[in-house]
């Protein structure tokens, strides 16, 4: 059987010119020379000898000098990921919000509620919940049913699977007081506040309901965290008014950082209209990304220091040879309960079609169903092979895309396309490139 492979250009360092190799998953640096005979073989599949896949294959084994960084940050424990929503309602009124025609309810849950979607949630798998986000909405207009619940859901998680799972919350960090802050603290609570970037950018993208600007309010509650020694991270979501105001992607990271963010997550808002991108400045966007993504990368690999948190994760994800087979694990190891406690794969994802079963009624029957064992080889059938457009894409082992996009254009679940390809794969070329970097210099001193 002839060996397949597939040829990706990333960049150049220095006198040579750096390609991935899909299959094998491999870095290798040719000289100019060299590079121009595989120039023309470029994203598509070739057939190569034998000793080519041995070289490729050698090459992978040497990424072990990337392995020293970051073990125990970005080691994901195996399990479900559990979102709840917790309410449908926010304080805010985003430009580019997700939620408006997903959430119309207006439907705040409470204690009682908190308690029995997740108790139903754990009677539909035997599978243990890794860990579990409180999302909305605005998940801390729920806080106080949160705090009443809370000592009912570490005794769920005792008796299911002997210790709770991790916790985050998602929120706008409007709400967030001393008192709140020091629950998420001592609770070990991880928080994602969404700041898009300086006052000017934050308070034209993420007004109050009444169009208050909302950006002093924000930064007071990170500066309750701060005081608190909660974890937090910041996520930014990048959009067409911070092109108009030159605002760049690595402006955005270096602001969340002098916050104090122990993460950055900055991606556009999706479907593409909901950010105000223009097609045509796609490839511009990308490019930004692609700076980010390289100069993020460079200080994971050389001080462990997460910046840009997709960076870090996929040069984990290349030094352990984590091959990503799904574009997302929705309905397989992701899970998302409604505020009416109809469990769905994403919260995304959400409509009558993809209902999965209901958290009210498997907590009624008080005994364990395989609900999401069904379903899931409905999502196993979206495996990257089975999707031309992933089937084809150099990038994708490596991608942490999403359905959602295409899911919110089209009602179609599979390759997002658009924008969000085209960053992912510039982030990839960029992390890669950057891998690449740091083994050669391991390998010049090696030497030395």
């Amino acid at each position: 059987m002839p060996n397949t492979a597939m040829f990706h250009r990333l960049g150049t360092l220095g006198y040579t010119d750096v390609y991935l190799e899909k299959y094998s998953r491999s870095l290798i640096c040719l000289g100019r020379q060299g590079s121009q005979y595989l120039a023309s073989d470029c994203d598509r599949d070739v057939t190569v000898s034998d000793g080519v896949m041995s070289f490729l294959c050698k090459s992978r084994i040497s990424r072990k000098f990337l392995r020293h960084v970051g073990e125990a940050d970005l080691c994901k424990e195996p399990g479900i990921e559990l979102t709840l929503i917790t309410t449908d309602r926010c304080n805010f009124a985003c430009s580019y919000c997700f939620a408006n025609n997903l959430y119309p309810s207006s439907k705040t849950l409470n204690a009682e509620n908190i308690v029995r979607y997740i108790k139903g949630f754990l009677n539909l798998s035997h599978a243990r919940v890794s860990s579990l986000i409180l999302f909305g909405g605005e998940p801390l207009l729920a806080f106080k049913a949160i705090k009443q619940a809370w000592k009912e859901v570490e005794n769920l998680f005792a008796d299911h699977q002997g210790d709770m799972p991790s916790i985050a919350i998602v929120t706008n960090g409007s709400l967030i007081t001393c008192d709140i802050a020091k629950f998420l603290a001592d609770n070990d609570i991880a928080v994602t506040v969404s700041l898009d970037g300086p006052k000017v950018i934050h308070d034209a993208c993420r007004p109050l309901q009444r169009g208050q600007a909302s950006y002093e309010i924000v930064v007071g509650g990170i500066n309750e965290l701060t005081r608190a020694g909660a974890f937090y991270s910041i996520e930014a979501t990048y959009t067409s008014q911070h092109l108009e105001l030159g605002i760049d992607v690595i402006d955005v990271v270096d602001h969340a950082l002098g916050l104090n963010a122990q993460e950055v997550h900055v991606m556009p808002a999706f479907p593409e209209q909901a950010s105000g991108i223009d097609t045509s400045d796609n490839t511009h966007v990308a490019y930004l990304f692609k700076v980010a993504a390289a100069r993020a990368t460079n200080r994971y690999l050389t001080s462990g220091v997460i910046e840009l948190a997709y960076a870090s994760r996929l040069a984990y994800a290349f030094a352990h040879d984590r091959r990503r087979r799904y574009i997302c694990t929705a309905g397989l190891d992701k899970f998302t309960i409604m505020v009416n406690g109809d469990v769905v794969p994403c919260y995304l994802v959400c409509n009558s079609a993809h209902k999965i079963a209901s958290c009210s009624e498997s907590e009624k029957s008080n005994a364990k169903t395989p609900s999401l064992e069904r379903v899931a080889s409905t999502y196993q059938a979206l495996a990257r092979e089975h999707l031309p457009e992933c089937s084809r894409c150099w990038a994708s082992d490596w991608c942490f895309a999403c359905y959602g996009p295409r899911y919110a254009r089209q009602s179609y679940l599979g390759a997002p396309g658009g924008l969000e390809c085209e960053i992912y794969r510039a982030m990839t070329e960029a992390t890669l490139l950057e891998c690449a970097r740091f083994l050669t210099s391991r390998r010049i001193k090696k030497m030395e």
